[in-house]
């Protein structure tokens, strides 16, 4: 009897134990303040429970581990989804703004409604009276703006009609939307516009050689000198990356130095801007992780690699991943604006459709400069695409005027105003501009604040570099990647949009749709396994992991490198081969046609990216933009799981 207690107390204190706790606030985005009335709908696979806050907006509860959505529903509000993979005893934040229903129906940049809006053409003889509608038409904008060009010779017109109640009247038709130097915008296609990157984390040398020789002048005009590096690096026991820990660098007094969030493969980047250079052996990290807080003494800096840190805390994945787009809309940008509306309308549906599995949201703000019709114009995060395609379309190029444009304090608001989710796997901010910001000891300021914000929130800035940039802009926009743990990217000449872009200072980069870029660096820093299906490097059954394999004949060459490798992949019984081994960047894969995906990882085990295999053919693929060292091809060969090691030599 004795023993039946004692099983049954056990049995209830792991019933207890595998429990996940969430706790949180909702409120209102525009003015901060809680929200009452609010119910909280949870929902673990096939149950649904429903919490309701107190009055301070605050919530506390406990589920099941595993995959838990939070609804957060409210009269007039726009209802919010947020979600985790939430581990076995693992605590989570989850902080909720929510939206006014209309509050951004009617925004600045004349937007009307949502999906309701419609355009009628009436079409009349000589009086309104024998008035009669003949058609429906579908625009990519809901207001019609200055790049119309109206025939008023014509008696037609627009209604702009919404839920069947017109809201504007437009006295004449427009016969066709101008684009830049009068061609036609629906001319403009997208995938058109090339671009490349460069990411200065995968040539470290070559940035400090950079800021000692061409960018020493910059970095003392904008004050920016990011050279003093520190890479920490979380995983658990297993090898899971600890994804968004804040991770604070301290000097030897304890003073806060720099404030990161860990990415999707558990590195945080943690800097030194200032003057004074303490000795570097003396700093040290704070952890903060859900309740877990752990201090780390005597990190050293990036000179002598990595910092890692074993965790001992429940796995836990955010299933939230926010991607902002901030675009300069000053008439400079008018070559390529329409191109890169696009452009963005297509990255919108392609990464939609690449993350189904997990709570996708998008914002975007839209800035000119001061005097101009608008400083800055945004649409909040949500998970509806047409509101964040529709917002972008309904934006042109105008004003200006001077060179530099109100670009910090776009990026201000866009950390400061949108409802950056408290939890995700990644946060995404892509920033398209051709000119700085202002260099005023205001503007100075601001881009500091800027910087510090974005690396404290995890974000990482992606500046777009568009036609016009120069060489201190340039400097500018890589210092601001490498401070919020994010990379550059530019458009090329190569696709005959625009204007002159100038070249980077680098030894060599790819050329890419513009398009592509995008989509490829959204997936980069935001894949990463779940918590059950991690594989650990030392549960990889590693074949033949040291085969060197060269490329006598030439990439070209299909004919023999087929049967090249094909006799190599007979001969040593390997489903997989990858070549050149060594490599200084390009990999070239060949397999058998029952492989459809392999991963990239390092050495610590940490998913790097992912690879689509497709059949009969040779596949490339591109790791010039990692560091050097020993990487590892794995695959799942429908019986167990394989690797290749690779040594990336720069």
């Amino acid at each position: 009897m004795r023993y039946s207690i004692l099983l049954t107390l056990l049995l209830l204190s792991n019933s207890l134990f595998s429990q996940a706790s969430f706790n949180g606030n909702i409120s209102e985005m525009e003015t901060k303040n809680a929200l009452k009335n609010v119910k909280l709908m949870v929902v673990e696979n096939s149950d649904t429970t429903y919490f309701t806050p107190d009055s301070e907006g605050n919530f506390n509860f406990k589920t099941k581990p595993g995959r838990v959505k939070i609804f957060a529903i409210a009269d007039g509000y726009i209802s919010e989804l947020n979600s985790v993979n939430a581990g076995d005893g693992s605590t989570n934040r989850v902080d909720i703004s929510l939206v006014k229903e209309g509050e951004f129906s009617e925004l600045k940049s004349g937007v009307f409604g949502e999906d309701s809006v419609r355009y009628e053409l009436d079409k009349f003889s000589s009086a309104p009276s024998t008035s009669s509608k003949v058609e429906e038409v579908s625009v990519s904008a809901y207001k019609i703006k200055s790049e119309v060009k109206i025939d008023r010779s014509s008696k037609a017109k627009y209604r702009l009609v919404s839920d069947g109640a017109e809201k504007e009247s437009i006295s004449y038709a427009p016969v066709e939307t101008i684009g830049y130097e009068g061609k036609p915008v629906n001319a403009v296609k997208a995938g058109v516009l090339t671009a490349g990157e460069v990411n200065d984390f995968s040539k470290w040398k070559l940035w400090n050689d950079l800021n000692a020789s061409e960018f020493a002048q910059y970095s003392s005009s904008w004050k920016l000198k990011l050279t003093d590096r520190f890479c920490v690096q979380l995983s658990l026991a297993s090898g899971m990356p600890v994804i968004d820990a804040e991770v604070e660098l301290m000097d030897h007094t304890g003073k806060s130095i720099w404030n990161a969030r860990t990415d999707n493969t558990g590195k945080a980047e943690l800097w030194n801007l200032s003057e004074e250079i303490s000795n570097k052996s003396n700093y040290s990290v704070k952890v903060v992780y859900g309740n877990f807080t752990q201090e780390f003494k005597r990190i050293h800096s990036f000179e002598k690699g990595i910092n890692p840190f074993v965790l001992d805390v429940p796995c836990t994945v955010p299933d939230q991943l926010d991607i902002a787009f901030v675009v300069d809309a000053t008439g400079s940008m008018g070559d390529e604006i329409n191109y890169l509306k696009m452009d963005l309308d297509s990255v919108i549906s392609q990464i939609t459709e690449e993350n189904k599995n997990i709570n996708l949201r998008m914002a975007s703000v839209f800035y000119r400069d001061k005097g101009d019709d608008y400083l800055t114009v945004e649409s909040p995060f949500s998970s509806s695409t047409d509101l964040a395609k529709n917002f972008i379309r309904s934006n042109h190029a105008d004003g200006g005027g001077d060179a530099p444009e109100a670009a910090d304090e776009a990026l201000l608001v866009a950390l400061q105003k949108l409802n950056w989710s408290s939890s995700s796997r990644a946060r995404i901010l892509f920033w398209l501009l051709d000119a700085p910001p202002h260099q005023e000891q205001e503007n100075m300021d601001k881009i500091q604040q800027v910087i510090h914000l974005a690396a404290k929130m995890g974000v990482k800035i992606v500046p777009v570099g568009c036609s016009g940039i120069n060489k201190p802009t340039e400097f500018l926009c890589r210092s601001i990647a490498l401070a919020t743990n994010g990379t550059y990217t530019f458009l090329t000449n190569h696709s005959g949009v625009g204007g002159s872009h100038i070249e980077p200072s680098t030894d060599g980069y790819k050329v890419e749709s513009f398009r592509d870029v995008l989509v490829r660096i959204s997936r980069l820093m935001s894949i990463t396994p779940d918590c059950s299906e991690f594989i650990a490097q030392n549960q990889i059954d590693a074949i033949d992991t040291n085969l060197r394999v060269d490329n006598p004949y030439g990439i070209n060459d299909t004919a023999h490198v087929n049967k090249t490798i094909d006799s190599s992949l007979v001969a040593n019984e390997i489903e997989i081969l990858a070549y050149p081994n060594p490599t200084n960047g390009i990999i070239n894969i060949k397999h058998h046609n029952s492989i459809k995906e392999l991963f990239f990882a390092d050495v610590n085990g940490k998913l790097l990216e992912k690879v689509e295999l497709t059949m009969n053919r040779i596949d490339t693929s591109d790791l010039s933009k990692y560091t050097s060292g020993i990487y590892f091809l794995r695959y799942y060969n429908g019986q167990q799981w394989k690797c290749l090691r690779i040594v990336l030599e720069h």
